[in-house]
């Protein structure tokens, strides 16, 4: 089983980023997060979760399967970093 930001990865770009939030921790490039670009991850709380950011303060998250997959505000939330794999 994949995670739902591997497979966003996999599918949209070929890219195989890595199963857990520690592979794709390891596997890209960390930067602040205010320096984030659409695509990029952000990892909150140490690696829980991880989600895509979307760009304008907005991010992609997969929370579990009664919520669903939402586009939520980073209003509420303050990521540790980002990681970019570019």
């Amino acid at each position: 089983m994949f995670s739902f930001t591997s497979f966003v990865y996999r599918k949209a770009l070929g890219l195989e980023i890595g199963r857990s939030t520690y592979d794709q921790m390891a596997s890209g490039h960390s930067i602040p997060y205010n320096q984030a670009q659409p695509g990029d991850l952000l990892i909150f709380d140490g690696g829980s979760p991880v989600v895509i950011y979307v760009g304008n303060n907005k991010m992609i998250n997969a929370q579990n399967s009664s919520v669903g997959t939402k586009i939520q505000d980073l209003i509420y939330w303050k990521p540790d970093y980002a990681i970019f794999y570019w």
